[in-house]
Formats: C-alpha cells, sequence, structure tokens
C-alpha cells in the first residue's frame, strides 16, 4: 500500500471511531468533528488546496481539503476545521454556471430579433469579459444531512484544476456513499421497518387483532361447559 494512501485510511479510521462513539450516545452524521477539530495534514488528504468559496456574495479565500469520508474548509492558512460536509451526504458535483454565483450587476438586458415570431425581444444575461474562465464548480447536499441542503459554490484558479477537482470529489463521495451504506445496513433496515410498523395500516391491523383476541376470549368463557364444583 503507497504511504499516502495509508495514512488517508488512518486518519479516516480514526474520525469513524470517534463518529462511531457519537452515535451510540446520539449524534449521527457518521463524522465527529467540531471547530476545536484541527485540519487533517496534507499527507491524510486526497486533495488539499487554498481555493475559494462564494460566501455574502463574493469569493473569499478558504483552505478545502478532503480526505476519503468528509470535506473541510478552515480560513485561509487555518489549521481549525470551521465548516465540513460528509462525503456520503453529498448528492452532486458539478460545473457550476454563472446563474448559480454571479451578481446581480453583472448581468445586463440584451435586444434580439426573433426571426420566427418576426418581433425584437429582450433577455437578461451574464456577461463576462472574453478572457474569463468559468473555474467554478458546485456541492450540493442533502436536504436531511449536516448542512441541511446548502449548495457551495467553489472557484479553483484554472479550469484544469476545477475539472481535476470535480472528478476527485465525484469518486470520493460515490465510494463514500457505498461504504456508508454497507455499514450502515441494518440501521437503514431498522428505520424503514419502524416507519412500517408505525404506518395506520399496520396499527390498524394490530388492534384488530387484539380486538379479535379478546372477542374470543370473551365467546370462550361464555360458552365453555360448567364442570361438577365449578363455582
Amino acid at each position: 500500500i503507497h504511504p499516502r494512501h495509508d495514512a488517508i485510511g488512518a486518519w479516516a479510521r480514526m474520525q469513524q471511531v470517534k463518529a462511531e462513539e457519537a452515535e451510540n450516545q446520539g449524534g449521527g452524521s457518521g463524522v465527529n468533528i467540531d471547530e476545536d477539530t484541527p485540519m487533517p495534514k496534507p499527507v491524510h488528504c486526497i486533495k488539499d488546496a487554498e481555493l475559494r468559496v462564494y460566501l455574502q456574495h463574493q469569493f473569499q479565500a478558504r483552505r478545502i481539503a478532503f480526505t476519503d469520508n468528509v470535506l473541510v474548509f478552515s480560513w485561509s492558512e487555518g489549521e481549525s476545521i470551521v465548516d465540513m460536509i460528509p462525503l456520503n451526504e453529498i448528492l452532486q458535483v458539478s460545473r457550476a454556471r454563472p446563474e448559480d454565483w454571479a451578481n446581480p450587476e453583472d448581468k445586463e438586458d440584451i435586444e434580439f430579433w426573433d426571426t420566427t415570431e418576426k418581433r425584437k425581444k429582450r433577455i437578461s444575461k451574464f456577461l463576462f469579459t472574453a478572457d474569463h474562465k468559468l473555474c467554478e464548480f458546485k456541492i450540493s447536499t442533502v436536504p436531511e444531512g449536516y448542512n441541511s441542503g446548502r449548495e457551495y459554490i467553489i472557484q479553483t484558479d484554472t479550469e484544469e484544476d476545477c475539472v481535476d477537482w470535480i472528478l476527485a470529489l465525484q469518486d470520493a463521495t460515490k465510494a463514500a456513499a457505498t461504504k456508508w451504506r454497507k455499514r450502515n445496513r441494518i440501521k437503514r433496515f431498522q428505520a424503514r421497518l419502524s416507519v412500517w410498523f408505525k404506518s395506520f395500516k399496520v396499527q390498524a391491523f394490530i388492534g384488530l387483532l387484539i380486538a379479535g383476541n379478546f372477542i374470543q376470549e370473551a365467546l370462550f368463557l361464555q360458552i365453555r361447559p360448567d364442570f361438577p364444583g365449578q363455582e
């Protein structure tokens, strides 16, 4: 095994042990990280770089890294985690469109002649300079997860870096989701069984069984023969 891969696995196993301890105490996101948790060392990461996250209508510098089970953020050149995304809770990693992040003032009205309808039309469109490169990608998370469905827009330095991050995150996300499903197979079955058991139809059926059993016992006591000496 390559030393880097072994180091990544060691950090992930350490976090998993902490996560299982948290789950046993009532937690449940699959990772156990708080504001005091240090960023993983570069040797423990699949990727680790200074990128930019779209926050408050502008891209802000952040250190971003991910292991085989979690994506973490810190301040630029920071050492403590300020936010995280469990990889098994990522719905999609894809290229971001300008509409996902551009400011309203970047939009301009354009008039054009519709040859089909034979009339002028006007549309609003985001305009960028010819040398602008689309280096942004989007991470969508599950609504019921740790990040409550939040979408993250992240900007890299080059288009090549953008594609590289997307492909690496897609692979890691797929592997993390598979691992999480296998590890939580029994819990997911129990959850589905609990939903089924609490459904109205099942509860009504159980109620009918109890009522039927009570009526059967009552009828049996009424029609059974009396034996000598029995009061």
